[in-house]
């Protein structure tokens, strides 16, 4: 029970989206992992087959909740190019198309909400190395409750987000 895991994810070939290059973020997180490694860590750096996508990245932050020790404390670091549009942030994959309408539908939304109320971990700490550049400053407001149970047994869980760039 307990311990420390993290997941690394970098999106940094952006040359079929007409995005510039972000060259630093392979060696960046190679550099964490080894960092977080050498503390003790349990780290996970996967490798995309082709390109760093939505499904990618949401397929390997939702195993890495799903999967979690029980009572483990989770780092999930995103790098790449980002977004804000409507309230939420976003992290640019690197297959996203420049024609799509709207851009950010395209992309990753950093909310796992549904997969971190059902993780085994204790605490998780989202960490987005992304720029946000906002694209429309639109909030969506209003809060959903859960049921008493659930609310039970998330009530000990934390969740932070930390961001290294402020929205624009």
């Amino acid at each position: 029970m307990g311990g420390f895991a993290a997941l690394l994810i970098g999106a940094s070939d952006y040359e079929p989206a007409g995005l510039p290059p972000l060259s630093f973020v392979p060696r960046d997180l190679q550099r964490l992992g080894e960092a977080l490694r050498a503390r003790g860590f349990r780290v996970v750096l996967p490798k995309a087959r082709r390109q760093v996508s939505t499904n990618f990245v949401n397929g390997e932050v939702g195993h890495f909740l799903r999967a979690a020790r029980r009572g483990e404390t989770l780092l999930i670091c995103l790098s790449g190019h980002g977004l804000h549009a409507k309230g939420t942030d976003y992290l640019i994959p690197e297959d996203a198309h420049p024609n799509m309408e709207p851009f950010w539908s395209g992309c990753v939304a950093i909310d796992w909400r549904n997969e971190v109320e059902n993780t085994p971990a204790a605490q998780v700490l989202f960490l987005i190395d992304a720029c946000r550049e906002g694209v429309q400053q639109d909030s969506m407001g209003g809060t959903v409750g859960w049921a008493s149970r659930k609310a039970l047994i998330v009530a000990g869980r934390k969740v932070a987000h930390l961001y290294a760039c402020s929205p624009a």
